[in-house]
């Protein structure tokens, strides 16, 4: 059992707020103002990322799928041979243009 509000007897968490320090480290600015603003992209991207222990990311795990990106619905993935299709008919499009 851990003690609310602090973290430093929860390995998980404690873990976890260093990650997500170190990953608003490579992106704040060196004012350290803009932490807010990169906060919801740097979870975003922990939340898509696969994790080691369990070989699926944390979306997956609450929602039971994976989250589509801006690329996903640019890019949709087939795995059923479509893409070929596709690739072809994005060629002559962009021929045609």
């Amino acid at each position: 059992m851990t003690i609310a509000y602090h973290p430093q007897t929860n390995g998980l968490t404690e873990r976890f707020n260093k990650t997500l320090t170190d990953m608003l480290y490579m992106y704040v600015d060196v004012e350290q103002r803009n932490w807010d603003q990169i906060l919801p992209f740097v979870t975003f991207a922990y939340n898509m990322a696969r994790q080691e222990t369990t070989g699926l990311t944390p979306f997956y795990l609450l929602y039971g799928r994976e989250a589509e990106t801006t690329l996903d619905t640019i890019f949709p993935y087939s795995p059923d041979g479509a893409t070929q299709e596709y690739l072809q008919r994005l060629l002559n499009q962009t021929e045609e243009s």
